[in-house]
């Protein structure tokens, strides 16, 4: 059985998204084998496995849910030909079709431009050297809403100013009560 994915959102153009590999991380890290650049997808939102020819999709407890025909899933969920299924706001269809597709070991991740490959919940994915895996993120990442990474410093800087902005609060009060107590 041979498992694509057409993009029914108009911000991913109509492309298709064939999946040949056993499992595919669908999210908006860097990381993932399908990386979709939207502030509503998470870091590590689904995964798609192929067991025994058939598909399933499980969410990865994202933030916005993973639905199919509608329907949020909370566990992993087989699906059929011409499912529709959503990450946050994006959709895709899915496409069956009895052609043969020979799935690569979960840990060799060859992709090329309308290829998808995944990783299971308990495993790093493979670093792929492969231009084309970088190739296909970077036409997802130019069709989907861009997503600024948070620079792990900017906590940091808010904790910081907020202790600030006390400390000047507390000696405004300070002199307040000194010079009314003159």
């Amino acid at each position: 059985m041979k498992w694509t994915l057409q993009a029914i959102s108009s911000e991913l153009d109509n492309q298709n998204f064939e999946i040949i590999d056993s499992t595919v991380l669908v999210g908006r890290h860097q990381n993932c084998n399908l990386v979709l650049q939207s502030s509503k997808i998470s870091r590590k939102h689904a995964a798609f496995h192929i067991k025994d020819q058939q598909l399933w999709l499980e969410d990865l407890q994202s933030s916005n849910g993973t639905f199919i025909n509608e329907i949020q899933i909370d566990r992993p969920t087989q699906l059929e030909s011409d499912d529709v299924i959503q990450f946050a706001d994006l959709q895709f269809r899915v496409l069956a079709s009895n052609e043969s597709t020979t799935y690569a070991n979960e840990d060799t991740q060859n992709a090329d431009v309308n290829d998808v490959a995944h990783e299971s919940t308990h495993q790093q994915p493979a670093q792929s050297n492969d231009a084309s895996v970088e190739q296909k993120q970077s036409v997802v990442k130019d069709h989907a809403t861009e997503v600024q990474e948070t620079p792990s410093k900017a906590p940091q800087q808010s904790s910081r100013m907020v202790g600030i902005v006390i400390f000047v609060v507390a000696i405004i009060i300070a002199f307040v009560v000194w010079s009314m107590s003159k």
